[in-house]
């Protein structure tokens, strides 16, 4: 399911920690589709956090870049994605 879908049909998914191995599976499929009920519905994307993968070697490079865009990196402790 998704995090938060706008009107424009646009989402944040990734929460639950499958990311990659969903947008890979997604990619490669010919149609798309999530399911989600009201809750998920949201005017402006941006109130759940935008999930990002990245390799641990990888962390520190990233987090930088995060800040460099205006972002602020916060790293989920103990979460073992299927990657």
């Amino acid at each position: 399911s998704a995090d938060e879908i706008n009107n424009e049909m646009q989402m944040i998914k990734g929460g639950g920690a499958a990311l990659t191995r969903e947008k890979i599976i997604a990619a490669m499929s010919k149609k798309f589709i999530c399911i989600i009920d009201e809750s998920k519905k949201v005017k402006v994307l941006g109130t759940f956090p935008l999930p990002i993968e990245i390799i641990p070697i990888a962390l520190s490079y990233i987090s930088k870049e995060i800040l460099k865009i205006g972002g602020t990196p916060k790293l989920r402790e103990n979460v073992i994605t299927d990657n």
